[in-house]
C-alpha cells in the first residue's frame, strides 16, 4: 500500500477549468450598462447554471446584448436563451 505522501491527492484548484469557446477567446469583452432589475434578472438565470459554466454563462448574455439598444425584456430573453444554451451543452458533453 503507498504511503500518504505517494497519494497524490486532486484538489478543486487542480482540476482544469472546461474548455472555453475559440470565439470567447478571440476578443475581450467590453462592459455593459445593465440596470438593478435588469442585473437581477442576469444573475437570477445565473444561479440555474454551475459555477464553472458561469462566466461562459455571463459572456453568452453579453454577447446577445452587445451593440444594439435592449429593454428588460430584451435582457431576460437573451438570459434565459444563454442559460439554456449553456446548460444544454453541459448536458451533451456529459452523455
Amino acid at each position: 500500500m503507498p504511503s500518504a505522501a505517494a497519494v497524490r491527492r486532486r484538489s478543486a484548484s487542480s482540476r482544469s477549468p472546461p474548455p472555453i469557446p475559440i470565439l470567447l477567446q478571440a476578443r475581450p469583452m467590453a462592459p455593459i450598462a445593465l440596470t438593478d432589475a435588469q442585473l437581477d434578472q442576469v444573475m437570477t438565470q445565473a444561479h440555474q447554471v454551475p459555477r464553472a459554466l458561469r462566466d461562459m454563462y455571463l459572456q453568452a448574455v453579453a454577447e446577445r446584448l452587445r451593440g444594439k439598444p435592449f429593454d428588460d425584456a430584451d435582457v431576460w430573453r437573451a438570459a434565459v436563451a444563454a442559460m439554456r444554451e449553456i446548460i444544454m451543452k453541459a448536458r451533451a458533453g456529459q452523455t
